[in-house]
């Protein structure tokens, strides 16, 4: 995208660029962009979270989630929850409880704003 170095897009412009292949499905291009952004954002993490979970990849959204969580970018709600309800609902609670352990070690980092969830998985 930058080859030539004349314009190099913002973030807001690789997001928007994200969200459109990943709702065509176009996962090899969104894999380029992503190598592409020189340093994702909130709203790029929670773009690609959320298209992942969407198609069903829950392994590569776990390794967002926690490359997220690893570069001290706090989850919005909803990317939690969105992740957690895929997870218990695609019968991998042994995934979710990683994710949760490794996010309450974290969040001594991030505050006492994840101290309050009451997400426990619950059984069907």
């Amino acid at each position: 995208m930058n080859e030539d170095g004349v314009c190099v897009p913002s973030n807001h412009t690789y997001n928007i660029l994200l969200g459109m292949f990943m709702k065509l499905g176009r996962m090899e291009i969104v894999k380029e962009i992503w190598n592409d952004i020189k340093g994702p954002d909130l709203d790029s993490y929670t773009l690609l979270i959320h298209g992942l979970c969407e198609k069903q990849k829950w392994k590569e959204a776990c390794q967002f989630f926690d490359e997220m969580i690893e570069r001290g970018l706090l989850p919005q709600n909803v990317t939690f929850e969105t992740l957690y309800k895929g997870l218990i609902q695609s019968d991998k609670l042994r995934t979710w409880r990683r994710l949760k352990k490794k996010l309450d070690e974290e969040s001594i980092t991030f505050g006492s704003e994840f101290q309050n969830y009451n997400l426990k998985p619950y059984r069907r």
